[in-house]
């Protein structure tokens, strides 16, 4: 269990205890790269998909009990976030339940709200600087590149790499030894979803200058500061009403932008 996102849960449980109280999961969608949530309040939100290691084929492994398929709508949020069975399903759910509870209280007295802004623009790469990206956001690794960074791309898969970007690749297991060189340090927000964040930001060196992004990151960003992080990277849902057709037809994260929601970063003031 992720204690980021308790920390986070239990941040906007003790801000908005009033609120909460009988919100439900309304409906949620589960797509090729997304899962979206839609609240009894109106609110949704995002995460990205990772699969379930369990056999489910194996019968001793079938689950018909809570946030299994026709067992999520009408759940409550405590409900949710007390549940002690791990699944990809629970995580997923969570992630993008925290990212449509955050989109009205993001931004306080202690965090920038910026929004049509990706914390990439705001990033001031020198040449020769090390920067390492957690997860290939292709368009990251050109303007990187673009800077004259010296780059290196820590994946679990190489093939998410293109051919002429091959040669940055770097096996994820090699985190430790990768990022406390990193002058910058770039994550992926699926690292929320899959619980390894935590474990990243414990290899960060004092100085680096971290991120963390994407629509799986669009939470409120007290507890990242808290971890370390420097800007947080995510999105607001700007037509909800077009998310779900988007996230049930295999929208990636990029579909989101040009269809329903906006680009926005937070920094700590």
């Amino acid at each position: 269990m992720s204690r980021i996102v308790m920390k986070t849960w239990a941040k906007i449980e003790a801000r908005h205890q009033k609120e909460l109280d009988g919100i439900t999961i309304e409906d949620a969608v589960f797509g090729r790269y997304l899962c979206a949530v839609k609240l009894s309040n109106n609110q949704y939100g995002v995460s990205s998909i990772i699969e379930d290691d369990k056999v489910h084929c194996d019968k001793a492994l079938r689950d018909y009990g809570p946030f299994t398929p026709l067992q999520i709508r009408g759940r409550s949020l405590p409900e949710l976030f007390d549940y002690q069975k791990e699944s990809a399903t629970v995580n997923m759910l969570r992630i993008a339940v925290l990212n449509a509870l955050s989109s009205l209280n993001i931004s306080d007295e202690s965090v920038k709200l910026m929004v049509d802004t990706d914390p990439i623009d705001l990033l001031e790469i020198k040449t020769g600087q090390r920067v390492i990206l957690v997860g290939a956001f292709h368009s990251y690794i050109k303007h990187c590149l673009k800077a004259g960074a010296n780059l290196g791309v820590l994946e679990m898969n190489q093939d998410a790499l293109s051919d002429n970007h091959r040669s940055l690749f770097i096996p994820a297991d090699q985190f430790e030894v990768v990022i406390p060189d990193a002058e910058v340090l770039i994550i992926t927000g699926l690292t929320l979803v899959n619980d390894t964040l935590e474990g990243l930001l414990k290899a960060v060196r004092p100085g680096t200058k971290v991120v963390v992004t994407g629509p799986s990151s669009s939470i409120i960003p007290h507890v990242l500061f808290d971890y370390g992080v420097d800007m947080v990277g995510g999105i607001r849902i700007t037509k909800p009403e077009v998310l779900f057709s988007l996230v049930g037809q295999g929208a990636a994260g990029y579909h989101l932008f040009k269809y329903c929601a906006e680009k926005i970063t937070m920094k700590k003031c």
